[in-house]
């Protein structure tokens, strides 16, 4: 997968927000799972690194005064971020949060719609299996090592 053509990426919402910093819901619906953030505030000082909060927010169904829950969250630094979430779902809202001492912030959002041949998820699914098997030899392993020293008397 390549980030770097702009022709994959699509600017799906972009914004000065001055007020209701909290809670801010993007009105579309993405469908990939690699999302590209740019957060400012104007009065940034040098130590500032949080930019913000991103909840990724699903429908469920479920009867609930609300209609999507999050499933997963995460901590933006101020300037540019690249996200990308598990790939099992259809589709998904974003909600983001800025830091209360902002007085304003620049937000623009990008879904990026190129080929994902090279699936990341895919290959964390072969690490976590690989871990797992490794995990079962160790196991195997210490059972051996303890039937031996009952053997020897140890």
């Amino acid at each position: 997968m390549d980030l770097s053509s702009s022709a994959d990426w699509n600017l799906i919402f972009e914004q000065t927000l001055t007020s209701d910093l909290e809670n801010v819901s993007i009105p579309t619906s993405f469908t990939s799972n690699i999302i590209a953030v740019y957060i400012l505030t104007s009065t940034s000082k040098p130590t500032w690194f949080t930019g913000g909060w991103v909840n990724q927010l699903v429908p469920t169904g479920l009867i609930d005064s609300s209609p999507t829950w999050n499933i997963y969250s995460q901590r933006l630094l101020l300037g540019k971020n690249i996200l990308i979430f598990p790939e099992s779902l259809a589709s998904y809202n974003l909600q983001f949060s800025f830091p209360y001492y902002f007085p304003n912030a620049f937000l623009s959002v990008w879904e990026y719609i190129g080929a994902t041949n090279d699936s990341p998820s895919g290959e964390l699914v072969k690490v976590v299996s690989d871990v797992a098997t490794i995990a079962q030899q160790v196991n195997n392993l210490i059972t051996v090592v303890n039937a031996i020293r009952l053997l020897v008397g140890g």
